[in-house]
């Protein structure tokens, strides 16, 4: 429904939203609107604070999907609306929302969900965290942004946790700078590709393969697995998988050897996409697969 027609509810008064029932089935599809404040109790009804009682009130446990959500202000930062409502969904969806828009729902509330997507958006830094099964970010930043002035796939995954499948489709900002973040040779050396069991990569021509091979390299260390064992991760949040696909890299003969005999327990897919649509395919198992 539109934004308009979802914030319309509110009208029905406190009693009668007293009497709404969670549904496990409920999926909310809100687009197209822009929120004109974040105070509580706002004479036209429209905050961000408003929309966020609706939403805990109705309780979409299915799932929420928001497109082309906008806010008419600069986003606030208000210690008394932190965090107001513990959330859950089993999906969530950010389809052309904006900046402040995202940077005020995770204010408003923590979230946890089964999967969780980002599309044709720019995430800032958030307050709180993420729980999440699935991450998938794509078409990131928004094609108004430069990708070189943007740090949305820094923002999200720092708080990201439950972490296990993460793909990334169509990333200008997916890069090597990234991947060496991701795997702890940042500023402060925190490895942040922590507990990520599986990694899509499609769509993305901004990083080598060589920055790839050294995540793999250091998810397989074995100091690395017996940190995270120590920090509380299982032994089954090891890097099991990498699939990179359509219009990537392509890979030399070092790369080809390394990916055969240096993966460890990773599996590895990679098919690369011409221009004229042939595809060039290298999949490569570890021997535990095999029994």
């Amino acid at each position: 429904m539109s934004g308009l027609a979802f914030m319309d509810i509110l009208h029905l008064g406190d009693d009668w939203l007293a009497t709404v029932e969670a549904s496990l089935d409920l999926i909310l599809y809100i687009s197209d609107f822009e929120f004109q404040s974040m105070k509580r109790n706002s004479a036209d009804s429209s905050s961000t604070f408003d929309f966020m009682r609706l939403v805990s009130v109705l309780n979409p446990r299915g799932g929420i999907e928001l497109k082309n959500i906008s806010l008419a202000y600069r986003p606030h930062k208000r210690r008394d609306t932190e965090h107001l409502y513990d959330l859950h969904a089993e999906s969530m969806r950010f389809d052309n929302v904006s900046a402040g828009f995202i940077m005020e729902f995770f204010q408003l509330a923590t979230w946890s969900a089964g999967e969780t997507t980002f599309s044709h958006c720019s995430i800032p830094p958030v307050s709180g965290s993420l729980s999440s099964y699935d991450l998938t970010i794509e078409h990131v930043p928004s094609s108004d942004i430069p990708a070189d002035h943007d740090d949305s796939l820094y923002n999200i995954v720092s708080i990201w946790n439950s972490r296990g499948f993460l793909a990334v489709h169509s990333c200008p900002v997916f890069n090597d700078e990234f991947l060496r973040w991701l795997g702890g040779e940042g500023e402060d050396g925190a490895i942040e590709a922590e507990g990520i069991a599986f990694l899509e990569i499609d769509d993305c021509t901004n990083f080598t393969a060589g920055a790839l091979r050294r995540l793999i390299d250091i998810r397989n260390d074995p100091a690395t697995l017996e940190l995270q064992e120590q920090e509380g991760w299982q032994d089954g949040q090891r890097l099991e998988s990498v699939t990179v696909g359509r219009r990537v890299p392509a890979l030399d003969d070092e790369d080809l050897e390394w990916f055969q005999r240096n993966a460890g327990e990773t599996n590895v897919r990679w098919c690369v996409e011409g221009a004229d649509g042939s595809e060039v395919h290298l999949e490569r198992k570890p021997a535990s697969w095999w029994g």
